[in-house]
């Protein structure tokens, strides 16, 4: 019977923690979705104004406003990822005090 009980709740704390998995992998799931359909859209914007460019002058304005989209995309991924580091190196230093 006890070994049926603690059975149980080892159960029970595995579907807990592999609930709490599955809520950050929907949460990381959802803004990787809405990346990518920010980029789409991006990307459909850009095609239009390709396509609707009558001269080569509106065709390097469109690939202007590309290229200032994507620095700006690289910028801010920069800065993410240089975060991200520093919270890392954080919590490794406190880990090692």
């Amino acid at each position: 019977m006890k070994l049926f009980f603690l059975l149980i709740v080892i159960g029970t704390l595995i579907s807990l923690t592999s609930f709490a998995d599955d809520a950050a992998f929907q949460d990381t799931k959802t803004k990787a979705l809405q990346n990518i359909d920010e980029r789409l859209s991006k990307l459909n914007e850009h095609r239009t104004c390709v396509n609707q460019s009558a001269s080569p002058e509106a065709l390097q304005a469109c690939r202007e406003s590309m290229r200032a989209w994507l620095d700006q995309e690289r910028s801010e991924r920069l800065e993410k990822r240089k975060e991200r580091i520093s919270k890392k190196q954080k919590r490794s230093k406190k880990k090692s005090d």
